[in-house]
């Protein structure tokens, strides 16, 4: 899904097309754009072999993005990626590679998240525990890169309760049998959504470190200006309204018009 990053998008398509899978048709790329200004680059993504590009006419958000695409795709598997991520050569035959192996160890597998690191190479957390009221306001003591996602020590796959949607692989028949991605989500918090929606559908969420990406402008690495903290704000609260007891959702939202109080007064001062 691509907001503004055409160069990124463009650069990533070409580190997927530089695998077999694309090459010979296994896999196809798809980009659906939010309503960006337009790029000369649209028209050497549209005119490339095993490329889709589908624009929006205005900015629906994130998850209604991700199923407009998924349903253009074709493949039995979905994969999510970001546009600010990098991948090495190759890495859709690895992609495939561990889908392969998966009927005999875990047919039930539904959700797979890769193991994402930092442009120096570092660790990057990719998943975590389903939030409470607690870790939220708990989250609030601790660095921005651990309050909403977890370090995963093993370097074996481990199933997880959830993966960040950023590299993200979905086996088809999950995807449609949940609908998709709630677009009540505009951005942010989806898939913490989907992947709590899937567990509870019998379907395994995994986190697989073997196959990694780079990730490199992650939310908690960057500046957050009103306008992107009132979607992550927005995305927390109708997941709380979705998953918590009424006056947990209640007391959320107490917070952040408190939050915003002290803001404004900040501000005004």
């Amino acid at each position: 899904v691509n907001f503004c990053q055409w160069r990124n998008t463009a650069r990533l398509v070409t580190q997927l097309r530089r695998s077999v899978a694309a090459r010979t048709g296994t896999a196809d790329v798809v980009v659906v754009d939010n309503h960006s200004p337009f790029h000369p680059v649209v028209r050497r993504l549209s005119v490339l072999r095993g490329v889709t590009v589908r624009r929006f006419g205005r900015n629906h958000g994130f998850a209604r993005a991700v199923n407009r695409g998924c349903k253009v795709g074709r493949g039995r598997w979905l994969l999510l990626l970001n546009p600010d991520v990098t991948v090495p050569d190759g890495f859709l035959d690895e992609v495939l590679a561990a889908v392969r192996r998966l009927p005999t160890t875990d047919p039930r597998a539904g959700v797979i998240g890769f193991k994402l690191v930092n442009p120096d190479g570092s660790g990057q957390a990719s998943s975590g525990p389903f939030p409470t009221l607690g870790s939220t306001v708990g989250g609030l003591i601790r660095p921005r890169s651990r309050r909403k996602c977890r370090h995963q020590p093993t370097a074996e796959r481990a199933e997880v309760p959830w993966v960040t949607g950023g590299c993200l692989l979905v086996r088809r028949d999950c995807f449609e049998q949940l609908g998709g991605l709630d677009e009540t989500f505009f951005l942010y918090y989806e898939d913490v959504d989907f992947c709590r929606r899937a567990a509870a559908a019998g379907w395994g969420v995994w986190y697989d470190p073997r196959l990694e990406v780079t990730h490199h402008w992650p939310l908690h690495a960057r500046r957050v200006p009103p306008p992107l903290r009132l979607m992550t704000r927005h995305a927390l609260l109708t997941y709380a309204r979705k998953h918590w007891p009424r006056w947990q959702a209640g007391a959320l939202s107490w917070l952040v018009w408190a939050e915003a109080g002290v803001r404004q007064a900040w501000a005004t001062v």
